[in-house]
């Protein structure tokens, strides 16, 4: 999956030659803080409501302004590298290029969220199971195999490793609605089960999926 799949066409650039004014009533239509601003199919910049509000003149074009230099990805980069680039700025939205450089759309983080949970099977029925162990103590292969030793298989799975720590904390989703046999099977083994959510609904795992999102501080 490339950032060219996770395009989104809710969102259409402004010009150098448009007004502030109406920069401001785009985003305001579209709830948004900040939208791209092309020149002959060129990103110029992602102009943000703060970088009019500094400008202090609503009158005035957005090529008068003085602009910054607008973060985005190419259309054949990684999904992996969209979300470090939402991680880095945290920005609603992010502008996707070729690389000619022409403009080619953006990648929305609401739009991310939902391609990130349909990969994660949020929606998929089965149980959720928290492990926290020490870095050095993890393979996938031994908790893979113990899964499966109580006719589970692993629908997904979300490693967390915090900056400057030792520990990592490990969400798993499993096909089965009942995760007991399975969690006894992994504390037999000293697996450190930190929390389990048996027969999640589709609502409460995507809220429990989007708090895990933060919890990575995506």
């Amino acid at each position: 999956m490339t950032a060219a799949d996770l395009l989104s066409n809710d969102v259409m650039p402004l010009s150098v030659n448009d007004s502030c004014r109406n920069a401001l009533d785009c985003m305001n239509d579209l709830r948004i803080s900040c939208i791209p601003v092309v020149d002959d199919r060129k990103l110029i910049t992602l102009l943000s409501d703060n970088d009019i509000y500094r400008y202090d003149n609503l009158d005035g074009k957005i090529g008068d302004m003085k602009l910054n230099v607008a973060p985005f990805v190419y259309d054949n980069q990684h999904v992996f590298d969209v979300l470090k680039m939402f991680k880095m700025y945290h920005l609603p939205l992010l502008p996707v290029i070729d690389r000619l450089d022409n403009y080619l759309g953006v990648i929305t983080f609401s739009g991310l969220i939902d391609y990130m949970a349909d990969v994660l099977s949020v929606s998929e029925p089965g149980a959720l199971i928290m492990i926290e162990m020490g870095v050095n103590d993890y393979s996938l292969g031994e908790i893979a195999r113990l899964m499966e030793e109580n006719n589970a298989k692993i629908l997904s799975l979300m490693l967390c490793n915090k900056t400057e720590s030792s520990r990592i904390t490990i969400c798993i989703k499993i096909n089965l609605i009942d995760a007991s046999a399975v969690i006894q099977t992994l504390r037999r083994f000293d697996y450190n089960v930190s929390g389990s959510f048996d027969n999640v609904g589709n609502d409460d795992l995507r809220e429990r999926f989007e708090s895990f999102m933060k919890f990575l501080d995506i």
